[in-house]
């Protein structure tokens, strides 16, 4: 398979976003603790067009709408920018599009004078765990319960 095509996302990718956001957080099901539902977790729209809104957001997508990425900067650490989203359809993982999104991301928070990326991710996420350790990142502390989520977190970091 080729390389992606990317394009910067705009208001009009939202729902694709939503959509990515919400396929990406039904998967958790099949590592999460029993009795974890994703049907409570709400992903609204709004708050998506927020972050979109906000200055310094960074975000790509890829013309399928099947993949995107999308950071912003932290507001509590200069330099940090916060991975907001990384989701990848199913049938779109092993592609290699979430290390080329991954990739853009870097760039673009570098090209920004961004000089660490941080995220939060659940622990039993073992896959997005070694994905970001592949990708340079290191476990930096508990993050606690994800409100959003229900599940207990882990920060990550790594320098860009």
């Amino acid at each position: 398979m080729g390389p992606a095509r990317v394009k910067a996302i705009t208001p009009a990718d939202v729902p694709a976003m939503r959509r990515n956001v919400a396929a990406g957080v039904r998967s958790y099901a099949a590592w999460a603790p029993a009795g974890w539902s994703a049907e409570p977790v709400v992903w609204e729209e709004a708050g998506i067009r927020a972050h979109l809104a906000a200055p310094g957001f960074l975000g790509w997508i890829t013309e399928d709408e099947a993949a995107h990425v999308a950071a912003y900067p932290a507001a509590d650490e200069p330099g940090a920018f916060h991975l907001m989203h990384l989701f990848v359809a199913p049938e779109q993982q092993g592609t290699g599009i979430a290390t080329a999104l991954h990739d853009r991301l870097v760039d673009g928070v570098r090209a920004a004078g961004g000089t660490v990326l941080r995220l939060r991710t659940p622990y039993g996420n073992a896959r997005g765990v070694a994905f970001y350790e592949r990708e340079g990142w290191a476990q930096h502390g508990s993050a606690g319960v994800a409100p959003h989520l229900g599940l207990e977190c882990v920060w990550m970091r790594r320098p860009v």
